[in-house]
C-alpha cells in the first residue's frame, strides 16, 4: 500500500526551510555595498605586453590586498578561454615582478603529471619534460 502526501504537508515542508534559512530572508547588504565602494578597482583592459608600466598601475591594489599572502590562486570558469589566459599572464608577471612571488603551478591531471615527473626524473629539461605532461 502507497501512501501520499496531501499537498498541505508537502506545501509545509517546502515552506517551512525557506522561512528558517536566514539567506532567504530579505537583508541588509549595506555593509557589503560600502565595503565594494572602498575596496573596487577599476582594471585596464588586457594586455600581454611584457613590460611593466603604466597599464599596471590599476593592479596596484593587489599589494595592499596581498599584503602578507604567500599563495594567490587564479582560476578560470572554463578551460581554453583566451581572455583569462591573458588575464593570467599579466597577473603573474605582476606578481612576479612586483610583489616577488616566485613559484608558478598550473592544475594538471593525474596522468600528465606523471609523465612529466617521470621526464623530469629522467634528466629531461623542465620545459621538455612539462611538455610531454
Amino acid at each position: 500500500m502507497t501512501e501520499t502526501l496531501s499537498p498541505a504537508i508537502l506545501i509545509l515542508c517546502l515552506l517551512v526551510p525557506l522561512v528558517l534559512c536566514p539567506a532567504a530572508r530579505g537583508q541588509d547588504h549595506g555593509a557589503r555595498v560600502q565595503w565594494l565602494r572602498e575596496n573596487a578597482a577599476v582594471l585596464h583592459p588586457l594586455s600581454t605586453d611584457s613590460e611593466p608600466g603604466p597599464r599596471d598601475a590599476d593592479l596596484a591594489p593587489l599589494r595592499r590586498a596581498l599584503a602578507g599572502v604567500r599563495v594567490v590562486a587564479l582560476g578560470e570558469q572554463t578551460h581554453g578561454d583566451g581572455a583569462c589566459f591573458r588575464a593570467k599572464v599579466r597577473l603573474c608577471r605582476f606578481l612576479h615582478r612586483e610583489l616577488g612571488f616566485d613559484v608558478l603551478a598550473f592544475e594538471s591531471g593525474m596522468f600528465g603529471c606523471r609523465k612529466a615527473w617521470e621526464g623530469l626524473r629522467a634528466g629531461e629539461e623542465p620545459v621538455q619534460a612539462l611538455s610531454r605532461g
